[in-house]
């Protein structure tokens, strides 16, 4: 038995029922001196009910400790008021803070996020996504590191909607995804570097990346070429797939250490690959950013407690998360999404580990935020 269940003498007895009985939304309307509908508007936040009568409601229900019915609502609407969440195995390390914001931005519109875990290959990404929809879930929101086209496919076959988060969906017209600009974000990245007067950059990356990794070399490229240097491929590292990404840093270091002619600096497309690339480093005595100077790509806000705190072109998140909860619901509600296919930009979070900080007080030159070097 259920430890907070009530012994069976207690719950067949009809004085214990009477007192314990589950708060309707019939005794909030009467409390309130409204009607049920009225309660139920009231709850949902609607622009049909004056301020006032909304604070009133509330603060009933908050007294009589009212939690509406998630199962008789469900059956009213035909929804059960869950959304799908395939975490999605790719290289991401910011993966972790958006599922987050999209936990905490649903459950704020009144949606149950579900979230798929230990997801390890993009096979397990498919097969959970069609769990998701087996299981008539309202929606999903993916957060896959494959193509989107069968995906968006088998969602359309069942009339589920489906929104992608943080992948390269540009390829499928129909799709509906909130994405960000690698390339750009990339460009950032190196870019920064070469205005700090860097023009030997190494670029390690993941051969089977092919998703995400193509759009980050290009945008590397493309800065290498604007700054005059001519062969953009000499300080291009592939290294092999591990799924400790702080160790595959840390075995890069080793590598890089052993060059003879070392580059000043290095761009990584993962901060835990950089945080590992570091430690390596300094193990050995050589300083960052004294000796060399680093930048990723992707959250840093975790280094800062770090001895090197690590310089990175960040993407939005928590705008992420809010975009695509929005645009996913909207298409739950059967109401018009919008721009239901957005491309966001980056920020540039400058921090220790590429050296701009103590190079502010001379003089070097600028790098605004979208990426344009100037003198």
């Amino acid at each position: 038995m259920d430890a907070q269940e009530p012994p069976v003498f207690l719950r067949k007895n009809r004085r214990y029922a009477e007192t314990n009985r589950r708060v309707t939304i019939m005794d909030v309307a009467r409390a309130a001196g409204c009607s049920h509908t009225t309660v139920s508007l009231s709850l949902n936040d609607s622009p049909l009910i004056t301020e006032a009568t909304r604070r009133r409601v509330r603060e009933k229900a908050k007294a009589l400790k009212y939690t509406p019915n998630r199962v008789a609502r469900s059956l009213r609407l035909a929804r059960s008021q869950t959304i799908g969440i395939v975490a999605g195995s790719g290289p991401d390390q910011s993966r972790a803070g958006l599922l987050r914001y999209l936990g905490t931005t649903l459950l704020q519109k009144k949606f149950r996020p579900f979230l798929s875990s230990s997801l390890i290959t993009r096979q397990d990404e498919w097969e959970c996504f069609g769990e998701f929809l087996e299981d008539r879930v309202d929606g999903i929101i993916a957060l896959v590191s494959d193509r989107v086209e069968r995906y968006e496919a088998s969602a359309r076959q069942v009339n589920c909607p489906v929104v992608f988060a943080l992948g390269v969906h540009q390829s499928d017209d129909r799709a509906d995804y909130v994405t960000v600009d690698r390339e750009e974000g990339a460009y950032q990245g190196a870019a920064h570097l070469l205005a700090l007067g860097h023009r030997k950059i190494a670029f390690p990356y993941r051969p089977c990346d092919l998703l995400f990794h193509p759009p980050k070399l290009r945008g590397y490229q493309r800065a290498l070429r604007e700054f005059g240097v001519v062969d953009v491929e000499r300080h291009l590292f592939p290294y092999p797939v591990e799924m400790d990404w702080t160790k595959s840093g840390y075995d890069f270091g080793e590598k890089f250490l052993s060059l003879a002619d070392r580059p000043s600096a290095v761009f990584t497309s993962d901060v835990r690959f950089a945080m590992g690339f570091i430690r390596r480093l300094r193990k050995a005595g050589v300083g960052v950013p004294g000796d060399v100077a680093v930048v990723a790509y992707g959250s840093g806000r975790d280094t800062d407690w770090m001895e090197v705190p690590i310089t990175t072109v960040e993407f939005p998140l928590k705008v992420i998360a809010e975009k695509a909860a929005e645009i996913l619901i909207r298409r739950i509600q059967g109401e018009p999404s919008g721009d239901s296919q957005m491309t966001l930009g980056h920020e540039l979070a400058i921090r220790d580990s590429c050296g701009a900080k103590a190079a502010r007080e001379g003089s070097r030159p600028n790098l605004d935020l979208a990426g344009a070097a100037t003198s």
